[in-house]
């Protein structure tokens, strides 16, 4: 007995033993694997990270545009802006006016978002590269890496790069040019708002948002011979440090038949410091009438600028059953004016040569050694936020900054032949306007007769920086831009699209009469008298466009 029991657990044994044998030999059981899950709260396109209750959606979209007409560089309407205006010579491939030109872009997004006891938790970024190209190799300084939104909004709170709140009237929804305008839908713009949310579509928005600065221009640096508005380059700037953002403010209706809204903004747009100078001293020191050293001789007092706005987004139900979406946008602003147009004055002021050739001038400023005679035509429209000089530089003038009054409109009407064709037509119109005392200061730099003042106290020079009007014979400032155009856009997908747009930009010149324009290296207008005239001209594009995921 003692014998079959020893042999029964010897057995058991042996199980046991091969039993684990077989089992070490055996892969261990895996964790089950965790798809990616739907999220249906916010719209197509979003799934759960997994292991987390964030939803997220990854965009993209490529781009490809060609340009006829429109300089260097697609996003500043090149032939009237800075270097463009002089309309480089032929043969260059890195003119500032080639006849064509090339875009490409691709551009990625990331939308994330969560729940929390105060709402949707929400950020968004957007990164991208764009090249410009009229022949230039990759890598060049127009082939650029960039980011346009990056942003975080909580409980009514949008803290980061975004879209101004003072903006309604989009761009790019009817064109796909540059079209002068307030809109800061591209590049955006840092800022920290709050949003109250009253119901039924109604909200209103308070904004700080980074200062829209275009330049504060002294023209006491005239008095030395160097003009401050070279028209290759934006105004020389002397305006204070920043002290404190643009303040935004906006009351906003969203319908289902679209939305409305008026919206302002206030900013500061004081001047820096006056310059040593014959009317100033600042001490026993002398710097040399530049902007370098002025600390000591004291400043404008503080200046404060303004926008006020009103626009709207409507939809209109057409007899094909298809809906029309007509929108439009007014801006007046004084010292800021940034708030009627954005992108363009920054990149240069507003000049455009025309016709070329000899011919007797209307009336010829008198500049020695300089033939009676004119080179060509040419329009001129200087834009600054506000101008000053050292006080005494006007009789009577106290040296404080005159804003400058800029009006702004846009409208346009995009209209669908069918679900997948569509055009709009779309317009802007640009109104600059200076006071008289701001016109006279301009003067100092820009005419042969200061308007409406007696007994100037700063001499009037030729201005001799490279690049510069002066001498003009009618001293007026004040100029209009105006652009009408046409895009038509076919979606062959609901995300693939081609179309073309066809833009007239008209520049009503500033100084309309004659004055003296002084070379600059590099470019090809010749110093001598032009005429001082209206310019126009018309631009052509073509896209084609694939938004991988919006």
């Amino acid at each position: 007995m003692k014998m079959v029991r020893s042999l029964l657990l010897g057995s058991a044994a042996g199980f046991v033993a091969v039993a684990g044998a077989q089992a070490a030999d055996m892969p261990v059981k895996a964790k089950p694997v965790e798809y990616v899950k739907i999220c249906s709260l916010y719209g197509a396109g979003f799934y759960y990270l997994p292991g987390t209750d964030i939803c997220v959606k990854q965009g993209a979209y490529v781009r490809f545009q060609t340009y006829y007409n429109m300089g260097l560089t697609s996003a500043t309407n090149g032939p009237f802006i800075g270097n463009a205006g002089q309309q480089t010579a032929f043969g260059s491939v890195t003119g500032t006016n080639n006849d064509l030109t090339y875009r490409a872009r691709s551009v990625y997004t990331f939308d994330a978002r969560t729940q929390t006891e105060y709402g949707t938790l929400r950020a968004y970024a957007l990164i991208g590269f764009s090249q410009d190209s009229p022949g230039n190799a990759p890598g060049a300084a127009n082939a650029t890496l960039y980011a346009t939104r990056g942003f975080i909004q909580f409980a009514g709170f949008t803290v980061g790069k975004a879209s101004s709140f003072y903006d309604i009237w989009s761009v790019p929804a009817n064109s796909y040019f540059a079209v002068w305008s307030s809109d800061t839908g591209d590049a955006g713009d840092m800022l920290a708002a709050y949003t109250f949310q009253f119901g039924n579509g109604f909200s209103a928005t308070l904004s700080a948002e980074d200062p829209r600065r275009l330049t504060v221009t002294n023209v006491t640096v005239s008095a030395t011979g160097v003009n401050p508005f070279v028209l290759a380059a934006a105004s020389s700037n002397d305006a204070a440090n920043l002290k404190w953002p643009d303040v935004v403010g906006n009351l906003r209706v969203d319908q289902a038949w679209g939305s409305f809204q008026v919206m302002g903004a206030v900013h500061d747009n004081s001047g820096a410091y006056w310059l040593p100078s014959a009317g100033i001293t600042c001490g026993a020191t002398a710097f040399g009438g530049t902007l370098t050293g002025d600390l000591a001789c004291g400043r404008p007092g503080d200046e404060l600028g303004f926008a006020v706005g009103a626009g709207g987004i409507f939809k209109i139900p057409m007899w094909t059953g298809l809906t029309d979406i007509a929108s439009f946008q007014v801006n007046y602003t004084e010292g800021a004016s940034r708030y009627a147009v954005f992108t363009q004055p920054a990149a240069g002021q507003i000049n455009m040569f025309g016709n070329t050739g000899f011919a007797t001038c209307p009336v010829a400023p008198a500049v020695a050694g300089i033939a009676p005679t004119c080179l060509g035509s040419l329009g001129v429209g200087l834009l600054a936020d506000g101008i000053f000089a050292n006080p005494g530089a006007l009789v009577g003038y106290d040296g404080s900054v005159h804003n400058t009054r800029v009006w702004g409109v846009n409208a346009a009407w995009d209209h669908l032949w069918t679900p997948n064709l569509k055009t709009s037509v779309y317009g802007a119109f640009i109104r600059v306007e200076y006071d008289s005392t701001a016109k006279a200061l301009i003067g100092i730099a820009e005419c042969t007769v200061i308007p409406g003042i007696t007994g100037v106290a700063v001499p009037i020079t030729v201005g001799t920086a490279a690049g510069a009007l002066s001498r003009a014979s009618n001293c007026d400032p004040d100029f209009d831009f105006f652009q009408v155009g046409s895009r038509t856009q076919w979606n062959i997908t609901p995300s693939f699209y081609v179309g073309f747009d066809v833009m007239y930009q008209k520049l009503d010149t500033a100084f309309s009469g004659v004055g003296f324009f002084t070379a600059a290296a590099g470019l090809p207008r010749p110093t001598g008298n032009y005429t001082i005239a209206d310019q126009d001209t018309v631009s052509v594009t073509a896209r084609a466009h694939w938004d991988i995921l919006p």
